[in-house]
């Protein structure tokens, strides 16, 4: 994680003002679940990834594989990304409905029952998308995108070349949060040209 700059990524990405303390937490009794958390007291603000120790080596000591530093920015961007979905939630209605009814078995297949859930999933798999293809060598992307299209999100890619727009054009959109009406228009376009 020390050599992802991480933390440096999210607040550039993001726009964030202020600070946020970035917890990684390993949760020993947790399997291969991941989740992410936030917590917010006055100007103490910290986002939690609980990564999930689900292989160890011959002596106990857990194990990590590089894709799960990707896992770990995924779950401190839930803290982060969640509540902007939550603003627009009721656009993007129309749009999730459709998309969550024609990919149902895959999402129900990794714990999502409704589309709400695929909604949050669905902008935080391309903001990592992002992360992946400013922070590591551009093989990596591919083998994340084939990843996400292997659970059944398959517009990640997609909807990752949307954020080239934001990257590019930080002075229009200082935030994650002032870009996101994009995400709402990519999933309306998306829906129809997919003719669900």
């Amino acid at each position: 994680m020390a050599q992802s700059d991480l933390m440096v990524w999210m607040d550039d990405f993001f726009g964030i003002e202020g600070s946020i303390d970035l917890k990684l937490v390993l949760g020993f009794i947790n399997g291969p679940n991941n989740y992410g958390v936030g917590f917010t007291a006055g100007s103490t603000r910290e986002i939690y990834a609980i990564i999930g120790v689900n292989m160890l080596d011959q002596e106990g000591h857990p194990v990590f594989r590089p894709k799960q530093v990707a896992i770990t920015a995924h779950e401190f961007c839930h803290s982060l990304v969640n509540p902007v979905v939550d603003k627009h939630m009721e656009q993007l209605q129309p749009a999730g409905e459709k998309l969550y009814e024609a990919h149902a078995p895959a999402m129900q297949r990794i714990g999502y029952q409704k589309w709400q859930t695929l909604m949050y999933e669905s902008a935080v798999r391309a903001c990592v998308a992002s992360f992946v293809r400013n922070s590591f060598p551009p093989k990596y992307l591919q083998y994340y995108l084939d990843d996400e299209s292997a659970y059944g999100f398959i517009w990640t890619k997609d909807l990752g070349e949307v954020l080239l727009r934001y990257e590019s054009k930080r002075d229009k959109y200082p935030t994650f949060d002032s870009f996101f009406t994009e995400f709402v228009n990519f999933f309306n376009v998306y829906i129809k040209k997919a003719k669900l």
